[in-house]
């Protein structure tokens, strides 16, 4: 047998101990996730809650540092509240016990002024399954919305909490929230309010025509993702992603409902909203046939990270994500029993982060650019159109698809743009936004 000299034995310590680091650094990686943007109005209270913002739960040896020039921290959360219209950073890391950063997140926090008011009622469309079957959060947001705006908002849709008429018909709150819905069966199910027959599929734009009596909705907000995620496998991460694509994230699902309300409603403002994370009460968790709290937690912040990665892929500037899992308390939030469904304090959090990305679509719709007008003139495009209030900088998209597949091809500081990259045998299509003061 031989005999390892030295050198050659403190070389594979050494070895041992690096593979050793990477295998714990790869358990005990807690995948620290913000949302790209957030979105407040100057008029509400918003928190980042730190436990929202990992797969599991931080190790005592770990700590989170927040960088921001606004807001302050308690021991569980980072405050934003009341803050002034404008454009802010925040970076969080988090570190071990030696101070060292070992994951580190940031996100852009965008406030505007809460007296920013549309030209007319706000009409707002929420599809989703039993948070917003429920009702509450859009009592609450009705409340709030009407208390900071000289226009009303009107929820649109054919559904509504029949077991509690103050959550539905008395205040209004229309919807389009089944309890235990999924997006499969939203896209796909021949019970789902957009498919009328078999033969005809998903149907949104009759849908628009029958249900919405051709009113379009400003506002179209997506909430689903929790009832996809009941039986999903919480091995690992890839596991869990493995049932991501089968069930939501797909051309099946999610996609063809998305590409489909897009084909209909080009113009609506479109959000899609990151599920909450669960109630930390582990007790609650009574279902063994479904997950428990750990296995939840992981399933719900991974969804949200590939919520926020593939709609980026969908190419379209009209479609953001909503924030919801960073701003809900888990324990003060829910209730003794109920594992999945917030309590009013709960509810009332979710309101707040609507009406933020609410306020802050608000001002893209009152600054986006009416009026296209499109010439061809020998080798080149001209585009012109109305200049808008507010607007600060042009973006120009073109694809061959009507419907989708839009890509930059400029920028303009004023209300025209030519487009000399043209190929005279293709069909091209136009898209123009606005940036405002915040984005």
């Amino acid at each position: 047998m031989k005999i390892l000299k030295n050198k050659e034995y403190r070389l594979l310590t050494l070895l041992l101990i690096l593979l050793l680091k990477i295998f714990l650094y790869t358990q005990d990686s807690l995948y620290l996730s913000l949302p790209d943007e957030i979105y407040l109005s100057s008029d509400i209270q918003f928190s980042i809650y730190f436990n929202n913002l990992i797969s599991g739960i931080l190790p005592d040896k770990y700590s989170f540092e927040v960088s921001c020039n606004v807001g302050y921290r308690d021991s569980i959360r980072y405050n934003l509240d009341s803050l002034n219209e404008g454009s802010y950073e925040i970076e969080i890391h988090i570190k071990d016990s030696l101070g060292q950063i070992t994951e580190c997140d940031s996100s852009m926090v965008f406030v505007s002024d809460h007296t920013i008011d549309p030209n007319d009622t706000l009409k707002v469309l929420v599809i989703g399954d039993s948070y917003t079957n429920a009702g509450v959060y859009l009592k609450h947001l009705k409340d709030i919305y009407n208390s900071s705006t000289n226009n009303p908002i009107k929820f649109m849709g054919t559904n509504y909490n029949v077991g509690y008429p103050y959550y539905g018909i008395d205040n209004e709150l229309f919807h389009e929230g089944y309890w235990g819905k999924t997006w499969d069966w939203f896209a796909n199910n021949l019970s789902s309010p957009f498919i009328f027959e078999e033969e005809e599929g998903l149907d949104i734009s009759r849908y628009f025509y029958e249900s919405l009596d051709k009113e379009t909705p400003d506002i179209i907000i997506i909430f689903l993702g929790i009832n996809d995620l009941a039986y999903a496998d919480p091995t690992t991460v890839e596991t869990i992603d493995n049932w991501i694509d089968y069930k939501i994230l797909n051309d099946s699902t999610s996609g063809k409902l998305i590409d489909s309300i897009c084909a209909v409603f080009p113009n609506s403002q479109i959000g899609i909203a990151l599920t909450p994370p669960v109630n930390v009460r582990e007790y609650t968790y009574t279902d063994t046939t479904q997950l428990d709290y750990f296995e939840r937690k992981k399933c719900h912040h991974r969804l949200c990270q590939r919520y926020i990665d593939y709609f980026k892929t969908r190419n379209n500037s009209n479609i953001s994500i909503i924030p919801i899992n960073v701003n809900i308390d888990t324990f003060s939030g829910f209730g003794e029993t109920d594992p999945l469904h917030p309590v009013i304090s709960g509810y009332r959090q979710i309101a707040f982060t609507i009406y933020g990305w609410i306020k802050y679509n608000i001002q893209l719709i009152k600054t986006r650019p009416a009026g296209l007008e499109i010439s061809f003139q020998e080798s080149q495009v001209d585009l012109n159109w109305d200049n808008v209030e507010g607007a600060e900088l042009f973006r120009i998209y073109r694809s061959i698809n009507p419907f989708g597949d839009f890509i930059k091809i400029g920028t303009s500081l004023t209300p025209n743009y030519i487009d000399h990259d043209i190929s005279l045998s293709k069909k091209y299509f136009y898209r123009v936004t606005s940036e405002n003061s915040l984005k």
